[in-house]
């Protein structure tokens, strides 16, 4: 598959019916990309440089999606607007072992 620049275990979630999201990366990428009708292009930046090392993300439903960081941060990003929004600190609720283990639960 061809991206945008090289991605290691990336997150990544269907938008719609044939959008397809992909964030970071395993070498510290922190950019995004959309795969729509086979062609990437650059997706919305991800807020604040945050650490995409084995992120992991879902689609919420189909303007709304949820992305775990790696540096534990939590954000929602309207896809509409491509617009992040509601970034926490995850630790500051649960140890990092436990947000690891919670984001390989999606």
């Amino acid at each position: 598959m061809d991206l945008t620049e090289p991605r290691w275990s990336p997150g990544s979630s269907l938008i719609g019916e044939d959008e397809w999201f992909i964030t970071g990366g395993e070498t510290y990428v922190y950019t995004t990309e959309v795969r729509s009708g086979g062609f990437p292009v650059p997706g919305p930046e991800i807020p604040d440089g945050e650490g995409m090392f084995r992120s992991c993300q879902v689609t919420i439903d189909d303007n709304n999606v949820f992305l775990l960081t790696s540096l534990d941060g939590v954000y929602i990003l309207d896809w509409e607007t491509k617009e992040w929004s509601a970034h926490v600190r995850i630790s500051t609720v649960l140890s990092m072992r436990t947000a690891w283990y919670f984001s390989k639960l999606f």
